[in-house]
């Protein structure tokens, strides 16, 4: 079965130059890889090789279907294999050219940016939207979900988890969001959630349309709401839990849903069009567009069970485990969970890889939805920071990742490996587990 496999862009300045290819290493100088599109790692019937061709003085490439050099450059090598004519799902990669010197810049848009040329078409190929390339009917907890815990949290002595914004984590394929909301009556008796880890305020609000800090810059729900907007094939997962200042469940949801039901009609969309409405977890084809909340308990003990118009799931409290087969009564049939957040590292990382395994073991008719949380943390020790354990924990998960998908398919129907939640993540695990989950042969 050919993969397809996400294609990296590359960048360096003076002058701006770009590369692609399926590596999420870059050539010393080049920025670190970011997925642009997605294409095919060997030649499947229909498709063509993609070929790389380079000049010097400075470094430069550029791409086409011909192995051929032009004057001045090398000759091609094949990077991946893409369409020349448009089929179900792709879409054209536009071809942009500078002078002076003479470089290249590919992407799905048509119209030039200043000093390139107008796009013409080069191949097309799968967006950069993974979650294009899943089955409308798989279910959403049989996808391999790469996310963060966390999510926001980038300020703060011994809290830091996270190197990226929001808006960042999303443009890197991440799709699971772990949200941490304080309680904060605002202006004209309305109220926000500001994002805290702990008590350290991350500079940022739930929604800009409802008052907030003035020059707040990060607004969870707008980043959400636009990526959506770009990236219609994409489902957003948000963990939904109290930090601080908690409130009740009654006047913490009136809160919420207040915030919410401002956003009817945005881009022209119903409530249901935004966000998931029902209890149960959704197909990607009811998923696709939307934000699917998904409600833990806070740290206080409060129960956040949902009541009836809430939407969304309800996960309950997950520290530590859950086990499918012990759910508590209204938490998510099916859910298992291994957080087990005060681990010492060999300890963490020998539940890390049971609970991937208990994952990988999971046939495709499964309704489980496997959830490890790769993060862990002992503060104040200071061997113990969350940056440590993810220097010593997530080169071990890509490995165990690589091993059992890439390098050696676990089975006929492919790897799934539930979702991930990582504390400053790597390109390299999110790339692996952005593939598995799109070469997955679901039910």
């Amino acid at each position: 079965m050919a993969e397809l496999t996400p294609v990296f862009l590359h960048s360096i300045d003076k002058p701006v130059r770009y590369y692609y290819d399926t590596n999420v290493a870059s050539y010393p100088g080049w920025s670190e890889g970011e997925i642009f599109f997605q294409a095919y790692k060997d030649q499947v019937p229909g498709t063509v090789p993609i070929y790389s061709h380079f000049a010097a003085d400075p470094d430069r490439f550029y791409y086409d279907t011909h192995k051929e050099n032009n004057a001045g450059w090398s000759e091609g090598r094949v990077v991946f294999y893409a369409w020349t004519e448009q089929q179900t799902g792709t879409v054209p990669i536009y071809r942009h050219n500078a002078p002076n010197p003479d470089r290249y810049y590919y992407d799905t848009s048509k119209e030039n940016h200043s000093g390139w040329s107008e796009g013409v078409i080069a191949f097309y190929a799968y967006p950069q939207g993974w979650m294009s390339a899943i089955d409308d009917k798989a279910l959403l907890s049989m996808v391999s979900l790469p996310g963060t815990h966390e999510s926001m949290s980038r300020f703060g002595y011994g809290c830091v988890c996270q190197q990226w914004t929001l808006a960042e984590q999303l443009r890197q394929g991440l799709r699971v969001f772990d949200i941490r909301l304080r309680y904060l009556p605002v202006a004209n008796n309305e109220v926000n959630f500001s994002i805290h880890h702990s008590s350290y305020y991350q500079e940022a609000f739930f929604d800009s349309n409802t008052p907030h800090d003035q020059g707040t810059k990060y607004f969870v729900l707008d980043d959400c709401l636009q990526f959506l907007k770009d990236n219609p094939t994409e489902c957003i997962v948000l963990l939904i839990k109290q930090e601080k200042d908690a409130q009740v469940r009654s006047v913490f949801y009136d809160a919420f849903w207040k915030i919410i039901n401002k956003r009817n009609g945005y881009n022209g969309k119903t409530l249901d069009q935004l966000f998931y409405k029902d209890h149960t977890v959704p197909n990607m084809k009811d998923a696709r567009g939307k934000i699917i909340f998904a409600f833990v308990d806070g740290d206080d003990g409060t129960n956040y069970q949902l009541t009836a118009p809430d939407r969304g799931l309800y996960w309950g409290n997950i520290d530590y485990q859950v086990e499918w087969n012990h759910v508590l009564p209204g938490q998510q049939p099916g859910l298992d969970v291994e957080n087990h957040w005060k681990d010492f590292k060999d300890a963490k990382w020998d539940r890390i890889e049971k609970h991937l395994h208990k994952a990988l073991d999971t046939g495709t008719a499964s309704v489980i939805w496997y959830v490890t949380y790769t993060s862990a943390s002992r503060v104040p020790e200071l061997v113990y920071f969350p940056e440590d354990y993810a220097n010593y924990l997530l080169p071990q998960v890509q490995n165990y990742l690589y091993t059992n998908a890439i390098n050696k398919p676990y089975d006929s129907w492919g790897a799934y490996f539930g979702t991930v939640l990582m504390d400053f993540p790597t390109r390299e695990n999110i790339s692996l587990l952005v593939r598995a989950a799109m070469n997955y042969q679901y039910a």
